[in-house]
């Protein structure tokens, strides 16, 4: 995994913005709190540091968030990957946001399920 600058991943999530890629995004939090969902980058607002995203909610109904990413700390990886919290999960490759707070966002591609 490398560290990259913010302006770098807000460039891969506009990309992703532009392709209306499905991507993955998981959310973890200190107190071993963990969201996961598929989403769609909507936008990317490079200058507030915000996305916006639409999830998928456990009812299957698309729910439009906004994400704050200020103060995140930004890493990312191509190729197959795994995150230590999302290790049932397997990743082409994926932007992981490390925050003061403990909290982690990770978006990504999905690698396809093995048949």
């Amino acid at each position: 995994m490398s560290r990259i600058s913010a302006e770098d991943a807000f460039r891969v999530l506009a990309k992703w913005s532009e392709e209306r890629a499905a991507i993955q995004v998981v959310l973890s939090r200190p107190a071993r709190q963990r969201a996961a969902s598929a989403a769609i980058v909507n936008d990317v607002l490079p200058h507030s540091k915000k996305a916006l995203l639409t999830l998928r909610d456990e009812n299957g109904e698309d729910v439009a968030v906004t994400v704050s990413l200020e103060g995140a700390e930004w890493e990312n990886e191509d190729g197959d990957a795994t995150l230590p919290e999302s290790a049932d999960i397997q990743w082409v490759c994926f932007l992981a946001a490390t925050f003061p707070n403990g909290s982690r966002y990770a978006f990504g591609e999905r690698a396809a399920p093995m048949e």
